[in-house]
């Protein structure tokens, strides 16, 4: 559970960087004296650390032995949007 949690905090700790009232209602107590970040490029920065955040979790779970760990780190299969869902209404 602890590794488990330890993952998990990879991906708070990044929404904290940008979000800190979210991350606090999260349980992130780091970040209850923060405000939103709404700094030249957020979305550009929110994006890279992101993808620094998922390339840390990656390497995680390919060092990760523990198969319940594993399997709780790589959570459910996420699909992008089927980009028709709704074609017929922008018609």
């Amino acid at each position: 559970m602890a590794r488990s949690n330890a993952h998990a905090q990879v991906l708070l700790e990044t929404l904290a960087q940008f979000n800190p009232e979210e991350a606090s209602s999260l349980g992130v107590t780091s970040a209850d004296e923060q405000v939103i970040d709404l700094g030249p490029r957020v979305s550009e920065r929110t994006r890279a650390a992101m993808a620094k955040a998922q390339t840390e979790l990656e390497k995680r779970l390919a060092e990760e032995k523990d198969p319940n760990v594993r399997a709780k780190q790589r959570g459910p299969e996420v699909r992008a949007p089927d980009s028709s869902h709704g074609a017929h209404l922008r018609a």
